[in-house]
């Protein structure tokens, strides 16, 4: 039941409101109680005792000070509806409270039309909020349920490297109330023999048999507050592992983790472990190292523990190379995008910067592979820059880099001339190809025409010529087509022997509903095309 409260200095009113509720929301609302003289205390008491959800308030009844009491009593109850009624008189006052909190307004005297109209919207609107709060109570419920989930996903991004900004790091870890503390490593957990162990299990146990393991290593890390884990894959579990600073140490705590899943599990286990790091950010680095070891196992042996340094003990760049990033530079600089193809290269150099002392030659070859995916990608989309890259790129300088810094310098240059010539021949291809669309809507306007087919034929994309066209004719492709059909069908009605039909003439410009060609006639010269004629 909807409680209504009202506020009219006219006892009338209320009985009026109270017939028409009757007549139309005998069920559904009900007047619970009303306000014939202008005391706030009256007001607010009866409000705090009755919890109305709707308010009917004549705009007057507190003076000049109504639309500021609307707005208090909106600020105090958010759930509240206010209904306000007026004469015509007070027109601009009614309007002006819908600024101040009122759903709606209506005129005096109070027709049952109108009334019903706007108590019926206001009724559903209440059930509606009804409605979104316990939808919204039922997944709060289910979030709260689900938030170990989210936390996992969080530290699955952490470590994959897909959160990297330290801000976004910190109000995430403050917000699942993880508390870490340096140093940080990453470790993948396997179980050992995995085919052979799953022969003869359902897929219910199969899948028990995973979570088991996860539940018992969350169990070890928790008890002694060093770790989380969350389940990667069928067979695999990854760790983050924190405060820890031995490594020696690291290495005989994870041999209890493996002798504690033994025992509770009856299971073997290999453990990949990467390097520890003082940043929360390099923990991607060391999840790369931890899948990395994990792979050398068939050398090392199964039920094992296998750290990154025993297998690959003096490199610390591969997996801080940003690979994806040097992809994305290839494909932006081949487009053109210097300013982004510029932020990338530096990234790329900042993460080598990072990684230490480079081997010798390393910083070249790694520039040149660079330019040479450039041309290869060139190539690819038919691009004619690959017998004039040297134009651009030096090879002879390109191998002879020493420094970062010459690296940057040398390939900023370089990038800046490539990305010009790129720029100047996207711009002739583009001129070219909107030349070529005009001319084929010039000559073939009657027939079924499309960027999409055009796009095909010119081997580009519909949205790519749609952008060049529109910004070198100064219209789109539509408007364009349009407008040359309808110039089209002009000289015919114009001419002076042709009795062609509205329908006819319509046909002939490729326009094959006359309903879509009388309306877009019309709307261009503001008549139908036999009013045109005449």
């Amino acid at each position: 039941m909807v409680k209504v409260l009202i506020a009219d200095y006219s006892p009338e009113v209320a009985n009026v409101l109270r017939a028409h509720l009757k007549a139309d929301f005998d069920r559904t609302v009900k007047i619970v109680a009303a306000l014939h003289e202008a005391s706030l205390d009256k007001f607010w008491g009866l409000i705090e005792k009755n919890k109305p959800e709707v308010i009917v308030m004549d705009i007057r009844f507190f003076g000049l000070g109504t639309l500021r009491t609307i707005s208090e009593a909106a600020g105090r109850y958010a759930g509240v509806k206010i209904l306000m009624v007026g004469t015509y008189d007070d027109h601009d006052y009614l309007r002006a409270s819908m600024d101040y909190g009122a759903i709606d307004f209506m005129y005096k005297p109070i027709k049952g039309a109108e009334f019903k109209l706007a108590m019926g919207h206001i009724v559903s609107v209440i059930e509606d909020e009804a409605r979104q709060k316990e939808e919204d109570a039922q997944i709060l419920a289910e979030y709260a349920r689900d938030r170990e989930l989210f936390r996992s996903r969080f530290l699955h991004n952490l470590l994959t490297g897909v959160v990297q900004d330290d801000d976004e790091i910190a109000s995430s870890m403050q917000y699942f109330d993880l508390n870490l503390q340096p140093p940080y490593a990453a470790l993948s957990l396997r179980i050992d023999h995995f085919k052979t162990v799953m022969q003869g299990l359902d897929e219910r146990s199969k899948h028990l048999m995973i979570y088991r393991i996860f539940w018992h290593t969350q169990q070890f890390l928790g008890e002694d507050k060093t770790g989380y884990a969350f389940i990667d894959s069928f067979n695999s579990i990854k760790c983050l592992i924190y405060g820890i600073e031995n490594q020696n140490e690291l290495l005989e705590y994870l041999s209890s983790l493996k002798d504690f899943l033994h025992k509770r599990c009856g299971l073997e286990t290999t453990i990949g472990l990467g390097r520890i790091y003082k940043e929360l950010t390099s923990l991607r680095f060391s999840s790369r190292q931890a899948e990395a070891a994990l792979r050398y196992r068939y050398l090392m042996g199964y039920n094992s523990i296998i750290p990154i340094d025993f297998v690959e003990p003096k490199n610390h760049i591969t997996y801080r190379y940003p690979k994806r990033k040097e992809e994305n530079l290839v494909y932006t600089a081949v487009t053109g995008e210097y300013d982004y193809a510029i932020k990338l290269l530096r990234e790329i150099l900042g993460d080598l910067k990072t990684a230490g002392d480079l081997p010798p030659m390393l910083l070249p070859r790694i520039m040149m592979n660079i330019v040479i995916s450039i041309s290869r990608y060139a190539s690819e989309i038919g691009m004619e820059a690959e017998g004039r890259l040297r134009e651009f790129f030096n090879f002879g300088d390109i191998l002879g880099i020493k420094t970062i810094s010459d690296a940057q310098s040398l390939m900023e240059t370089a990038l800046q001339a490539f990305c010009g010539f790129v720029n100047a021949q996207t711009a002739e291809n583009s001129k070219r190809m909107v030349m070529l669309a005009r001319s084929h809507v010039d000559e073939y306007f009657f027939e079924d025409i499309s960027l999409d087919i055009l796009a095909s034929q010119y081997g580009t994309t519909a949205e790519f010529l749609g952008k060049v066209f529109a910004q070198r004719s100064g219209m789109s492709f539509r408007e364009y087509l349009m407008a040359t059909r309808i110039n089209k069908a002009k000289e015919i009605l114009n001419s002076d022997d042709s009795e062609l039909t509205e329908e006819e003439v319509g046909a002939k410009v490729g326009f094959f509903d006359a309903r879509v060609f009388r309306s877009v006639f019309k709307r261009r010269e503001g008549m139908n095309p036999m009013e045109y004629r005449r």
